[in-house]
């Protein structure tokens, strides 16, 4: 008989091997299911062990049951007895569990008369959702066959659809938590937007709708489309190879890709690098397209299901109104009359975008699909044709953000700018930017969006700017396309620009508006560069700055393109110290461009501080004396007072006080200053 010792060796040794051998499994699902095996026959063995088990039935919940096992996953499991609780049931309960932990593995054990079945799950979205997926194991058959009935017909039947609306509030509560994390550079493949969770939940959909565990069923119902059916099942089977490595690299249970973890599964995945990429960048941007897909699919779905659920729960009408143009609103969203109305006006396949934004109107999912199909009428001479409309629908602030993304979704903003397409999902490796590319850029044009309502008065100078700025629609372009270079080589802003000049003249704009957007593309760091890493009082400095602008228009829309980039990094890149030395500069070199007299201000300044030292020091020559020592800029830097503060401090330094350390708080850098 095995002892509890050759068990836990065995699963060990078994356990290590199918690592090992990991790679040799054509797909994730055959990985899932040989560790399922191995939980089962750990389960079985166990069981056997711990006694007698009449009366007691042992089934397998939640991913052991569907067999979706990671080398990590908790192996949950349900203990169901009939009746009340005697000695031999605690025994077993027990033994079991003791022998479970010894083994070594993960088990979460539920212990359940089959009388409290269907009270526990009503009571319990949990419990409930455990109940949904189950496997006999080991024990009495009969019990099992009396749970199961008791799931499909009290549990699963009782307010199904009030059950299934939890469910998809749940996906709604995680894409709040979670809104970004398919864009974040290190996302939670399991919460975030497009990752497990969301398989799960179509999964579920399918199971409480249509009382089945094939996700094909969907098909059937119009729930999915044979292609998005094709594409989930192929995003899932990566999504599950990915958490089998994460799980490996981490060796335990772990479910968000940090930068280091991504590195290692590059290069187990079989990923390598190219001349301009690396092999971690490549299997990011795979993540990211997939997870990308995966969400949207999802969402689909659950849109899909909610009208089936309308139908059928609400005998109230939904009633479609007649707009403009041939668009229709549909409850809350837009649709068309017809399904030729692009054919008939291919311009539409732009004003769909900024007419939904304007109503308040999400596009339909048939909308959006319609917009994909008829993308390919979006050629040369569309571009050239339609280039100032598009121009004007990026600019539509504050829903430039909004009508940007949507077109990225449907495909419109590729067709447009082709070039954009190499930046969609692409991921920037570093501990800098938070977001891809792409999710990067329509952040930043969230922030412009903003500059149309009431802000704080930090924010007043950029609100001042944008207002201040006639061609919001050079700022829009130059924005969208200011890490366009990337992916491309290492400079990117060079790059960029040579890449800026093709679209441009693809839009149909003239040289001067190329120009500026170019420089703009070419500068964008520039700005963020000399402010924090130059001298600002230095004249020399801010000469040199504005000598690559022409104009106010150019200075405003590169202050407010840096302003919206850096915030747009994530975290706390951006804060009140680097928002005061941008104005700073803003503010200086404006006065450079409108050719006011710097070096003249300068000595005016000068002159009127060394005035102030001289009468505040008229009853202490020592420090008149030390302030004479003093030269121009530093006098033109720093204020009369703190000066002074610095002068006391510094002729108390003498050989027996070498060191003098004064702490001042600075509530308008919100820093403290130690001199």
């Amino acid at each position: 008989m095995q002892t509890s010792q050759d068990i836990k060796k065995y699963y060990q040794e078994t356990w290590e091997n199918i690592k090992k051998n990991r790679f040799s499994y054509t797909t994730s699902w055959q990985l899932s299911r040989r560790l399922t095996e191995l939980s089962d026959e750990i389960v079985i063995q166990a069981c056997k062990l711990a006694g007698e088990t009449d009366g007691i039935a042992v089934v397998a919940l939640g991913g052991y049951a569907r067999e979706q096992m990671a080398p990590y996953s908790d192996i949950d499991i349900l203990i169901l007895h009939k009746g009340r609780m005697n000695k031999n049931y605690e025994r077993f309960i027990s033994e079991f569990t003791t022998l479970m932990w010894d083994i070594g593995v993960n088990p979460g054990i539920q212990v359940k008369d089959i009388k409290e079945v269907t009270k526990a799950a009503l009571e319990d979205e949990v419990i409930r959702t455990s109940f949904i997926d189950n496997r006999f194991l080991f024990g009495t058959r009969k019990n099992y066959d009396e749970f199961v009935k008791l799931v499909n017909d009290k549990v699963m039947e009782k307010g199904k659809y009030e059950f299934l609306m939890m469910k998809i509030d749940g996906v709604r509560s995680r894409n709040n938590k979670f809104r970004d994390s398919i864009f974040r550079l290190q996302p939670n493949i399991k919460e975030g937007n497009g990752g497990v969770r969301d398989i799960n939940t179509i999964y579920w959909i399918c199971k409480i709708l249509y009382k089945t565990q094939s996700l094909q069923e969907t098909v059937k119902h119009n729930i999915l489309t044979n292609a998005e059916y094709d594409k989930l099942i192929e995003n899932s089977e990566f999504l599950f190879r990915v958490r089998d490595e994460l799980h490996y690299y981490h060796n335990r249970k772990y479910d968000v890709m940090s930068l280091e973890s991504q590195m290692e599964i590059a290069k187990n995945l079989g990923y390598t690098a190219t001349s301009s990429v690396q092999s971690v960048e490549l299997f990011m941007r795979d993540y990211y397209l997939m997870a990308k897909t995966t969400a949207e699919i999802t969402q689909k779905v659950i849109n899909r299901t909610l009208a089936e659920l309308s139908k059928k729960l609400f005998s109230k009408k939904v009633f479609s109104v007649r707009l403009s143009d041939g668009f229709v609103q549909y409850a809350n969203t837009l649709t068309v009359e017809s399904k030729n109305l692009f054919d008939d006006n291919p311009r539409r396949l732009i004003s769909v975008f900024t007419y939904s934004a304007l109503k308040g109107l999400k596009l339909a999912d048939s909308t959006a699909d319609l917009i994909r199909e008829k993308a390919h009428l979006i050629d040369d001479e569309f571009r050239l044709n339609h280039g100032a409309l598009f121009l004007k629908a990026i600019s539509s602030f504050p829903n430039s953000s909004r009508i940007v993304s949507n077109m990225a979704k449907c495909g419109v903003l590729q067709a447009m700018i082709p070039d954009f397409a190499n930046i969609i999902c692409r991921p920037q490796f570093d501990y800098y930017h938070h977001y891809t590319v792409d999710e990067h850029t329509y952040l930043a044009m969230s922030f412009l969006d903003k500059m149309t309502g009431s802000l704080p008065p930090h924010l007043e100078a950029y609100q001042a700017a944008f207002n201040r700025l006639k061609r919001k629609d050079l700022l829009a372009l130059a924005l969208l396309l200011h890490d366009v270079g990337k992916g491309q080589g290492k400079n990117h802003s060079t790059t960029g620009a040579r890449m800026a000049k093709g679209i441009c003249k693809t839009l149909g704009m003239g040289l001067e508006d190329t120009a500026i957007v170019c420089s703009m593309v070419e500068n964008h760091l520039l700005m963020s560069h000399i402010s924090q890493r130059r001298d600002l009082h230095s004249i020399e400095v801010i000469n040199r700055f504005a000598s690559y602008l022409s104009s106010v228009q150019e200075l405003d829309i590169l202050f407010l393109l840096t302003y919206a980039d850096m915030n747009a990094v994530g975290g706390e890149s951006f804060n009140e110290w680097k928002n005061s030395l941008l104005k700073e500069l803003h503010e200086k070199t404006m006065q450079a461009l409108n050719n006011e007299d710097m070096e003249q201000e300068y000595n005016a300044v000068v002159t009127r501080r060394r005035e102030k030292l001289e009468e505040r020091c008229k009853l202490a020559p020592e420090l008149f004396a030390a302030s004479q020592m003093l030269d121009d800029e530093y006098i033109f830097s720093t204020k009369v007072s703190h000066i002074m503060s610095y002068l006391s401090m510094a002729v108390k330094i003498s050989a027996e006080n070498p060191i003098e350390i004064e702490v001042d708080s600075r509530q308008d850098l919100d820093t403290m200053q130690i001199v």
